[in-house]
């Protein structure tokens, strides 16, 4: 058995390693590239980083599902 059910997509229950910016980095000037600030990140589905009205989240807080994802499609 491999990990294709754990890993290599961004599903509820997968384990995902990502970084939610405060920008569209594909959009905005080469020149505002250095102001875009990252909001959350997501290490091994674990978040290590939640920024929240000037507070971090708790390092080791699980995941959040996206509130629909529990919808059948």
């Amino acid at each position: 058995a491999g990990w294709d059910t754990e890993l290599g997509a961004l599903r509820p229950g997968y384990i995902a390693d990502l970084v939610v910016w405060n920008a569209d980095l594909e959009r905005i000037a080469p020149e505002h590239l250095p102001d875009a600030r990252p909001v959350a990140t997501v290490l091994g589905g674990q978040v290590v980083h939640r920024q929240e009205a000037g507070a971090a989240a708790r390092a080791g807080e699980a995941a959040p599902a996206h509130p629909r994802a529990a919808e059948p499609a």
